[in-house]
């Protein structure tokens, strides 16, 4: 045979070799893959559920209270319709999910709740213009400890509710996946996985919050939409997506969106129906009946199972979706399209990270491009169905089901938009009502790009999202609400403070600085340590840093941990973590150390200070240093550039190498004949920044008030203790005369 006859054999060959990693799952295994995706997702929610700090997920205080309402009461709460009640804010949400978890709950003795949530006065979301760091919108005490109980134990299990409505998404999101990619049971595994080990995803699905009973009613009714449009179903499945829509419908609000989703499956299936009978016959009579019928069965039946909650609003409020009175006691914050293009990348990253600023950059990069790779695949579908009518790949996308797949994702995104418009609610999470879409798309796109690296990049992604949502919150959540309350044996290496302490009841163990070099006005976390002997409420500080040229750069008064831990709460024995917060000058490089100034009911009970350890370097563009030289002295110091200007001279040392002594700088003043007018001599930088704490690349800015007129001036260094100066060369290595730099 000759090479031109067996080419299309091997090209058939090697298409076949190289099929999908997706398609080569069989689905028995991916159905075995399912179980174990859907089995470690649930292990991560509750370890999730776990590490969060009881109601510091978003929301979930007011859901809880709604829940609890209903536990005790037997009843809904109704909302005011004039004025406030801000532990009712939730009350309005379509009551599904609090249902459930009032069931759940009714046994439990939770009357401590909520007098036992305390909030933290100092957080912005309490007190308005607030200028509070700290994480924490709650204090949280001895109450949250295992093993639960009370109150505490009924918020737990109402997170276990989640993590089940979690694991239910997870069986939606590869029913309709398979819908979607019928012949390839790894893609559906594959957006199963994506969708589990999303972070932010396994976060809300760990606390007690509605986002994920919607999103498991909504893939559920996706999936039987889809095979609604095809013609997969019977009267009773019907029935089935009926009794969902309506589930959905008491879910969440943006539910009510997938009435479009209904809508544009039922005329699927309707045009579906009436080409293949064209097919067969020239001669076709129209017969609505079917399609009637299925419409009035789905809705009807959606109508049967949610109608009430409506009624109820209709009555009590005039509106039956409750609107106006949750917005009036939520309040609102008009937007135009224009305000919110900066929030659209907000709800990109937030669908992926937990909590703002959680994770590290590189984590986005990588999934920016997982994201294009992703694009790029679905432009090569679509310019290859536009040149030949066929995919870039063996897969072979149903068209009905991505259709209805992306609808569904537009219409809910436009209702998101439209929310935003009314209320600052720029969040990822918002959008997993269409995570089934999301994951769906994404992996069909990818599978038509990746070729022969389709297995080794699929379990890929899979390991890697793995990884990444199984390491945040032991490594970003939890150090991100550090505890408040420490045994001895956990404490780090202290700094301890010199100074007395008369009885106050407490005692300073030390503190931590970090980093304890800063650069370039990088925050500076300055930690304090309390123990606890006979505490009292009445416990207030004032923390102050200071220069060690006497300069106050920060202070902050207020009662030891206020914003974690406050006085009234400590017990005897008690090891507090007490954070503080500085941002230096970027400017400054400076020295400098700490002062606790401690007093009980109003008396001054001691001053404690910490020794001068603690450094903060500027980083200087060499472009912008002024009259650029170049003196060396010793091996300590090099003179980089100067400047005078109205009888001030700006000096800019870089260190060269470590000394310890201080040595001082000399400024010599001389007229035109070279005889001395006036001299400056003062330690570098005011003593902010003695010589015995430079480090080899450190640049000093040294201003100094030299007076007018003069015609030349002489600076170096030298040491106070032996009177000698260091020597200095120039450029060229030639020694200076008197180991004095002449200024112009």
């Amino acid at each position: 045979m000759d090479k031109s006859a067996a080419s299309p054999l091997k090209s058939s060959e090697y298409a076949i070799r190289n099929t999908q990693y997706a398609s080569r799952i069989t689905l028995h295994a991916s159905r075995k893959g399912l179980f174990v995706i859907t089995a470690v997702f649930c292990l991560l929610g509750l370890l999730y559920s776990i590490v969060i700090p009881l109601f510091e997920a978003p929301d979930e205080v007011w859901h809880f209270f709604f829940i609890n309402e209903m536990a005790t009461t037997g009843r809904m709460p109704v909302q005011p319709t004039e004025g406030q009640n801000v532990w009712l804010r939730e009350s309005g949400q379509p009551p599904l999910y609090h249902l459930l978890a009032a069931a759940l709950v009714a046994p439990l003795d939770t009357g401590a709740f909520p007098d036992f949530v305390r909030f933290n006065p100092d957080h912005p979301f309490v007190t308005n213009y607030s200028q509070s760091e700290a994480p924490n919108l709650f204090i949280h005490t001895r109450a949250e400890d295992f093993p639960w109980s009370g109150a505490v134990w009924a918020v737990h299990l109402a997170r276990l509710l989640s993590v089940a409505f979690g694991a239910l998404t997870l069986v939606g999101v590869w029913l309709v996946v398979r819908e979607i990619a019928p012949d390839a049971p790894g893609l559906a595994l594959l957006a199963t996985a994506v969708t589990a080990f999303n972070p932010a995803f396994i976060y809300i699905s760990s606390v007690v919050n509605n986002d994920t009973a919607v999103a498991a009613m909504s893939t559920w009714v996706l999936w039987l939409a889809i095979r609604l449009a095809k013609g997969k179903t019977s009267w009773k499945s019907e029935l089935g997506l009926g009794v969902l829509l309506g589930l959905a419908f008491l879910s969440k609000l943006s539910a009510l969106a997938l009435l479009g989703v209904i809508a544009l499956a039922l005329g699927l299936r309707f045009w579906n129906g009436f080409s293949k009978n064209k097919q067969k016959s020239a001669f076709i009579r129209v017969n609505l009946r079917p399609l009637f019928f299925s419409g009035t069965l789905i809705l009807g039946t959606a109508v049967l199972v949610s109608g009430w909650w409506y009624a109820r609003n209709w009555r009590l409020y005039g509106d039956p979706l409750g609107w106006s009175v949750w917005l009036g006691n939520i309040g609102t914050e008009k937007a135009t399209l224009l305000d919110l293009l900066p929030q659209f990348q907000e709800v990109a990253v937030s669908y992926w990270e937990p909590i703002d600023g959680l994770l590290p950059h590189t984590v986005f990069v990588a999934l920016g491009l997982l994201w294009l790779l992703g694009l790029a695949g679905w432009l090569l579908i679509v310019w290859r169905l536009a040149r030949d009518g066929r995919t870039p790949t063996s897969i072979h996308p149903d068209k009905t089901a991505l259709l209805l797949t992306a609808v569904w994702f537009l219409l809910l995104y436009a209702s998101l938009v439209r929310y935003m418009l009314i209320l600052p609610a720029a969040e990822g999470r918002l959008l997993y009502p269409a995570i089934a879409a999301v994951s769906g798309l994404l992996v069909v796109g990818l599978a038509a790009v990746w070729g022969r690296y389709s297995r080794i990049l699929g379990y890929g992604i899979v390991l890697s999202l793995f990884i990444l949502s199984a390491a945040t919150p032991i490594l970003a959540i939890r150090p991100y609400y550090l505890p408040s309350l420490w045994a001895e044996s956990d404490l780090p290496l202290l700094t301890p403070l010199d100074g007395n302490l008369a009885d106050a009841g407490v005692r300073l163990l030390g503190l931590t600085v970090a980093p304890e070099t800063a650069v370039n006005g990088e925050p500076v976390d300055i930690i304090l340590y309390w123990q606890a002997d006979a505490p009292s409420p009445e416990v207030e500080l004032l923390v102050q840093v200071w220069s060690l040229s006497g300069d106050l750069l920060y202070q902050r008064q207020a009662p030891p941990a206020k914003e974690n831990y406050p006085p009234d709460l400590w017990q005897p024995g008690d090891i507090v973590r007490d954070p503080y917060r500085w941002r230096p000058d970027p400017d400054k490089t400076l020295a400098y150390y700490i002062t606790v100034t401690v007093m009980v009911d109003g008396e001054q009970a001691g001053l404690l200070a910490s020794p001068a350890l603690f450094r903060h370097t500027a980083v200087i563009d060499p472009d912008a240093i002024p009259n650029p030289v170049s003196y060396k002295l010793g091996d300590l110091a090099e003179l980089i550039g100067y400047e005078l200007t109205d009888g001030t001279l700006t000096l800019y040392w870089r260190a060269l190498g470590e000394t310890e002594q201080d040595y001082t700088v000399f400024t010599h003043v001389l007229d035109e004949a070279g005889n001395l007018l006036r001299q400056v001599d003062s330690p570098p930088a005011g003593n902010a920044y003695p010589t015995r704490l430079w480090q080899p690349g450190d640049v000093i800015v040294d201003v100094r008030e030299i007076g007018e007129g003069y015609g030349r001036v002489l600076v170096g260094l030298y040491s106070p203790v032996a009177g000698s100066r260091l020597s200095v060369v120039d450029e060229e290595g030639t020694a200076v005369p008197d180991n004095a730099i002449p200024l112009p």
